[in-house]
């Protein structure tokens, strides 16, 4: 009961399927009482007219002279056919048949009245003739109420097959008529978090127009506020990025004092604090870009992996040979993947850059690509430290970094990774450690072929 109450107060489809329902049942009761008693009543008259009727074919000259000799073993086997026809002359003499209860116990009026003989109530008919002879014709009232039963019910029947048929076109009705709102709302399910285009409000019906003009609203002010916020980190990363290569430069010019150990040392910090700097700005340049993908020509486009990989790997490899540490790539690099070549290019320097930063010395980092009947395959392999299941939560959140790796960072390397990829329709998984050795952690990138 409690499970009925709560959907009827949060189900819009299961009140109204409810509520009609009830009418149809109350209505159709209320007329099916109506019609059944105006059938039995019905069935009554007829039966009154019938009796009438019979007593129009008796008049003086048409009265048998003799006493009738049927008997019960002639009867009419249909009692419903079964008729009493009496007559008393005006010396008091009744005519009957000698099985049958007589009529006449007292003095009749004329016309219809319902007397009780033996136990047994019968409807009666009286008509007095012309020599003030009486007729009577009589049928017992048990067998007219069954016919009048019988004639309500056959009335009454076609109603109660239909109330359930009625109950289940308004069901039918109500869910078909709900058929919009649930398409509308599969859409927006179905969308990515990122698709904010208008609903098409052409084929909403009236009632939803409103409902659909609003959420386009929403829809706008969302994608402008995120457009704004977008363009304010692209530009400020913009704006910024030029005056800090200029200091870096002269920081380049600018020689420490050697006799000044100390004075060497702030120098050096200086220098790795403005290359922090400009690493962040770069990544938030590629995080704005990213954010900002076309929905267009981008996002057709497919690339040939070895093109970007091998920029990445001639830039990473000098840092890779300097920290010991064996960078390579396995498997099939001509492969051709379906994302934008600056894409696939930001994906896998950030890729590879956290993978190389976070090796210790010695260590081994692989690309290896992998190519299944249904998608594509990227995986960056490590033999770092790893990561542990409460940062593996996080870690591909902007701005968060795992704290004591001894590493510099921005922490949007990984979010610059997701946030591209789900833009071209591909997914990332993060296995750390290793399933081979149980040491390190594995990217990989699934890209789902067309």
């Amino acid at each position: 009961m409690d499970g009925f109450k709560r959907k009827l107060k949060k189900s819009l489809r299961f009140r109204l399927s409810v509520f009609l329902s009830l009418a149809i049942v109350t209505v159709s009761a209320l007329l099916a009482l109506f019609s059944f008693r105006s059938a039995y009543d019905e069935a009554h008259e007829l039966q009154d007219d019938t009796l009438r009727e019979i007593s129009l074919h008796y008049d003086t000259a048409h009265l048998p002279s003799v006493e009738p000799q049927t008997n019960e073993g002639k009867l009419l086997n249909d009692p419903e056919s079964r008729v009493l026809i009496q007559y008393r002359l005006p010396n008091g003499r009744v005519f009957k048949a000698k099985h049958e209860v007589s009529l006449f116990q007292g003095e009749l009026s004329n016309g219809f009245q319902t007397i009780k003989l033996q136990d047994m109530a019968y409807r009666l008919y009286v008509k007095t003739l012309s020599d003030a002879t009486q007729i009577a014709i009589a049928q017992q009232t048990s067998v007219r109420d069954e016919i009048a039963d019988d004639s309500a019910l056959r009335a009454l029947l076609p109603m109660l097959v239909l109330i359930p048929l009625l109950l289940y076109l308004v069901s039918d009705i109500v869910k078909t008529l709900f058929v919009p709102l649930r398409r509308l709302t599969s859409e927006l399910e179905n969308r990515k978090s990122s698709d904010l285009s208008p609903v098409d409000e052409d084929h909403l019906p009236d009632e939803l127009h409103a409902f659909g003009t609003a959420i386009n609203k929403q829809f706008t002010r969302v994608r402008e506020s995120m457009e704004n916020q977008r363009q304010f980190i692209a530009d400020a990363a913009h704006e910024l990025r030029s005056p800090l290569t200029a200091l870096s430069l002269q920081m380049e010019l600018l020689e420490p004092d050697a006799r000044n150990p100390e004075s060497e040392k702030r120098f050096q910090k200086v220098r790795e604090g403005l290359e922090r700097t400009r690493n962040l700005l770069e990544q938030l340049l590629d995080l704005a870009r990213a954010e900002n993908t076309a929905s267009n020509d981008d996002l057709s486009n497919s690339t040939v992996l070895n093109l970007p990989l091998k920029q990445v790997m001639e830039e990473y490899l000098p840092i890779a040979h300097e920290k010991q540490i064996d960078l390579g790539v396995e498997g099939e690099a001509d492969i051709q993947i379906p994302i934008a070549e600056f894409a696939l290019y930001t994906v896998l320097r950030n890729l590879i850059d956290n993978a190389v930063r976070y090796t210790q010395a010695g260590g081994q980092v692989t690309i290896a690509t992998h190519s299944e009947n249904s998608a594509h395959t990227i995986e960056i392999i490590d033999t770092g430290r790893g990561i542990s299941a409460e940062d593996q939560q996080r870690i591909f959140d902007p701005f968060y970094r795992v704290l004591g790796s001894g590493e510099t960072g921005s922490g949007l390397g990984l979010a610059i990774v997701r946030k591209t990829l789900s833009k071209f329709g591909a997914s990332t998984e993060l296995l750390s450690p290793n399933a081979s050795d149980g040491t390190g952690t594995t990217v990989r990138l699934i890209f789902p072929k067309a």
